[in-house]
């Protein structure tokens, strides 16, 4: 679970709620509500920010630029490691696809 957001930034996110006037100043009630909302917002960052949440694909593709980057391999080896590598995702975490558009229908 994310840390406790301080009073500032339980004010800061008041104010672009709307929730508070020009001084910060937001409902007492209101305040657990808008702490949970800054520490769920938080965990989406960190989420996000995860290389391990992205679809397989992605995963794949951004170790791939950076097996390039580290250094000349011989195509048959990249191509080997790439391999084990997608080995590896999808008995950790399945094959993550992209969520379909709403209205798209399969041939």
């Amino acid at each position: 679970m994310a840390n406790i957001p301080t009073e500032d930034e339980i004010r800061s996110a008041a104010k672009e709620l709307g929730l508070a006037d020009e001084s910060g100043n937001y409902p007492r009630h209101l305040r657990n509500r808008i702490a949970r909302t800054i520490q769920i917002a938080k965990q989406e960052q960190a989420t996000a920010a995860d290389p391990a949440a992205g679809l397989t694909a992605e995963q794949l593709a951004q170790f791939a630029a950076e097996l390039t980057t580290a250094g000349p391999f011989t195509a048959e080896t990249s191509t080997a490691v790439l391999v084990e590598a997608a080995r590896y995702l999808l008995e950790t975490q399945g094959l993550r696809l992209a969520p379909k558009d709403e209205g798209e229908t399969t041939p």
